[in-house]
């Protein structure tokens, strides 16, 4: 994992985590902590995820969509959704957990 905002001020998730073992950390990038090392936007998102390809009609060039698709949908909703299940799990098990969204990939880190 390389080093982010967080931890470079020494609020990472295995700081927090130690004072607080139920903490869900929330990382929400576009190639994910383990991912590429580029600046991206929702429009280099949509190209990679293979999105891009299906906007717009049959017969004429995709179009790019205001930043719904993959800054929202892709990365939002997703991190959002796994953030619901994360607290359920949680009170099973009494621990919280670190949880890497990204823009490009969906599934788990």
């Amino acid at each position: 994992m390389r080093d982010r905002v967080m931890e470079k001020l020494g609020m990472g998730p295995e700081e927090l985590l130690k004072e607080n073992p139920r903490l869900i950390y929330s990382c929400l990038t576009g190639y994910g902590l383990s991912g590429a090392k580029a600046a991206g936007h929702d429009i280099n998102y949509l190209v990679m995820s293979g999105l891009l390809s299906m906007l717009g009609r049959s017969h004429e060039k995709p179009y790019a969509p205001l930043n719904l698709v993959a800054d929202f949908a892709g990365g939002g909703l997703t991190c959002a959704f796994r953030v619901v299940l994360a607290l359920l799990e949680r009170t099973k098990l009494c621990r919280g957990q670190v949880i890497d969204a990204s823009m490009v990939r969906t599934r788990s880190a």
